[in-house]
């Protein structure tokens, strides 16, 4: 339901035109329409968007609703093919007793083959922090900061920065660069031909990637598990001695560092193994891929 308390029916809608200077010393007009709206929130409900060549931002906050900003914009060297093309850009904002919806598309089905200028959108929301997230963008980026719920992303093309965040994520990446930093709880992802690095996690990580890099640095894991495919995998620590390895490379390399000593890796028919416990209630790293490398790196040396 749309915020209609004291903040009344907050939705309008603001046509800017200004010039915005290229490299190429050839002006582009940059027309702008931008929607605001508030909606009302109750615990457990789902913010879900659905974007397709999207910059979106997330952030949460203590209020009890939600805070909606988004831009449509069109650029082209000619003001008035920027100002007709912006008509191209739809949107829409649907509620139900499940949360609510938010969508950009575009209008042009029929006339692809005519767009001739830059047609993007822009969201900035400010949502309570335990709002449930469900988000799709085609082309883009996303980022989100201060959330304490549970996120759902479907991602093709699109680099995401995920920082300071407390749930369970389950991510599918299709050609992306994701980057997650201080985050606690779980984090399920699905990637293909995508990079992912993630800082200082508290909490679980299964990853399955085909065709990318992943690096995992610091923090504090009681689960690590990759299934990987023509993937390297870099995994540093302060103290590799704090977790237990299953390593497995296929037609790839497992490098350790001089620090953990002996056993060292061995070889079966072409698959690379390192299979190290240093303690029982060590958490078990567990990393599998193969055609390229696993690195094992401390931070430093531990005491």
């Amino acid at each position: 339901m749309t915020r209609t308390t004291l903040f009344t029916l907050c939705l309008f809608y603001l046509l800017i035109v200004w010039v915005e200077p290229c490299y190429a010393q050839q002006e582009v007009y940059v027309v702008t329409k931008k929607i605001e709206q508030q909606l009302d929130f109750t615990p457990g409900n789902v913010l879900l968007i659905k974007a397709e060549k999207a910059s979106i931002e997330v952030t949460g906050w203590k209020e009890d609703y939600i805070e909606v900003s988004l831009k449509l914009v069109s650029k082209h060297p000619n003001r008035k093919v920027a100002q007709d093309e912006l008509d191209y850009l739809g949107f829409s904002i649907e509620s139900n007793d499940e949360g609510h919806i938010i969508q950009n598309y575009f209008k042009a089905e029929g006339k692809v083959g005519r767009v001739r200028g830059n047609l993007l959108s822009a969201y900035s929301l400010k949502v309570p922090a335990q709002c449930l997230l469900d988000i799709t963008n085609l082309y883009g980026s996303l980022k989100i900061s201060q959330m304490t719920s549970d996120f759902k992303g479907q991602l093709k093309f699109v680099d995401v920065d995920l920082i300071n965040h407390r749930g369970t994520s389950q991510i599918e990446s299709f050609f992306g660069h994701l980057a997650i930093e201080n985050y606690q709880g779980k984090i399920f992802a699905d990637l293909e031909k995508s990079n992912f690095s993630v800082v200082a996690l508290e909490g679980e990580l299964e990853v399955k990637s085909n065709y990318g890099e992943i690096h995992i640095e610091g923090g504090d894991h009681d689960k690590v598990k990759i299934e990987g495919s023509k993937t390297k995998v870099n995994f540093e620590v302060p103290n590799l001695a704090s977790y237990n390895y299953k390593l497995r490379n296929k037609l790839g390399k497992i490098v350790l560092p001089k620090t953990l000593g002996e056993p060292s890796v061995t070889d079966d028919d072409g698959t690379s193994h390192y299979d190290r416990e240093f303690k029982t209630s060590n958490t078990s790293v567990d990393i599998a891929t193969s055609y390229n490398a696993i690195i094992l790196r401390q931070t430093y040396t531990a005491r």
